[in-house]
């Protein structure tokens, strides 16, 4: 399994941003647990902070859901 980085979460955050029509935001912070995503300028949680490993999980889940065809 590849090591998950935060430029690999960011890369497959930017496709699901571009596929949803949304700006959703990355932030770590690794004092508060891990990984979170922000929208609206960074001032309201998509969900809660999560481990990279997780992030990895929700976000590739995130991204089969979006492109299941119609």
């Amino acid at each position: 399994m590849k090591r998950i980085t935060r430029k690999r979460l960011q890369t497959l955050l930017d496709q699901l941003n571009e596929l949803v029509g949304n700006q959703y935001h990355l932030d770590y912070a690794a004092c508060y647990g891990g990984y979170t995503l922000t929208y609206n300028n960074d001032s309201s949680h998509l969900i809660g902070r999560i481990p990279p490993k997780e992030m990895l999980a929700y976000l590739l889940g995130a991204l089969d859901f979006v492109s299941q065809p119609k």
